[in-house]
C-alpha cells in the first residue's frame, strides 16, 4: 500500500512541477493547485498582465457588482506568448475535462500573433483566444502580423496621464502614449513600462487611470459566460 501511495503522489504532483517550470516559477506549488483545479482559466502572457487585470477587476468591482464575477476566473501567467502551446500540450490538455472555459489573452503584436496562431490550431470548443482590444466592436485584421501603430499591448489600457511626467520631458507635442514611443523611442517606451510596473498598485496611481480596462473586462464576462 505504501508503494502504491508513493507512486500516485509522484504522478499527481508532476503537472504542478511542469507548470512551475514553464512559468519560470512565477506560479508556485500552492497557486498551481488552485489554477489547475479552476473551471474558468485565463492564460495571459506574463505576470504583469495578471497583476494589472487583477487590479482592474478590484477597481471595477467597487463600481459594479457584475465585475465581482470575474473573481471566478483563475489567471495564469504563461511567461511569454511563445509558451502558450507548450502550456496547453504539457499541462492543460490533460485537465480539460474539468475545465469549462480556457481562454488565452494576447498582446496584438508579433509575439502575441504567433501565440494566437498556435492556439487557433487547437480543436476544442472550450479553448478560445483573444487579443487585447480597446474596442471589441472594431474588427482586427489578423491576416498578417501587426506592426507599428497597429499593435495593441496591455500598457495601452492605462491613461496617458499616468505617465505624462515621463513624456513631458521629451517636449514632443505629437507623442503622448506608450504606443507612440514604442514605435519612435524605445527607451522612453521602456521607461513608461517600468514606471507602470513599479507604481500600478500604489495609492498615488489613480484608479481612473484604469478606465480603459473596461473593454477587456466586459469581453471576459461574455466569453466566460459569467
Amino acid at each position: 500500500m505504501r508503494i502504491i501511495f508513493s507512486i500516485c503522489k509522484i504522478e499527481s504532483t508532476e503537472p504542478l512541477k511542469r507548470l512551475a517550470e514553464l512559468t519560470d516559477n512565477e506560479v508556485d506549488f500552492f497557486d498551481s493547485s488552485y489554477i489547475l483545479g479552476a473551471k474558468n482559466l485565463l492564460v495571459v502572457e506574463g505576470p504583469n498582465d495578471k497583476r494589472y487585470l487583477e487590479k482592474a477587476i478590484s477597481i471595477f468591482s467597487k463600481k459594479d457588482d457584475k465585475y465581482k464575477k470575474l473573481s471566478q476566473i483563475a489567471i495564469l501567467p504563461g511567461n511569454s506568448a511563445g509558451n502558450a502551446k507548450a502550456l496547453y500540450e504539457l499541462v492543460l490538455k490533460n485537465k480539460m475535462q474539468k475545465i469549462d472555459h480556457l481562454i488565452y489573452l494576447f498582446d496584438f503584436d508579433e509575439g502575441g500573433y504567433d501565440g494566437w496562431k498556435s492556439i487557433k490550431k487547437i480543436v476544442d470548443g472550450k479553448v478560445k483566444c483573444l487579443f487585447y482590444q480597446l474596442d471589441y466592436n472594431e474588427p482586427l485584421d489578423t491576416s498578417n502580423k501587426p506592426t507599428g501603430n497597429d499593435t495593441i499591448m496591455v500598457e495601452d489600457f492605462f491613461s496617458e496621464k499616468a505617465y505624462e511626467h515621463i513624456v513631458s520631458k521629451e517636449k514632443l507635442d505629437s507623442k503622448h502614449s506608450h504606443k507612440d514611443f514604442r514605435n519612435f523611442k524605445t527607451n522612453i517606451a521602456s521607461s513608461i513600462k517600468t514606471y507602470i510596473e513599479n507604481n500600478y498598485s500604489k495609492e498615488s496611481f489613480k484608479e481612473e487611470w484604469y478606465d480603459s480596462f473596461s473593454s477587456v473586462l466586459n469581453k471576459l464576462l461574455v466569453e466566460f459566460e459569467l
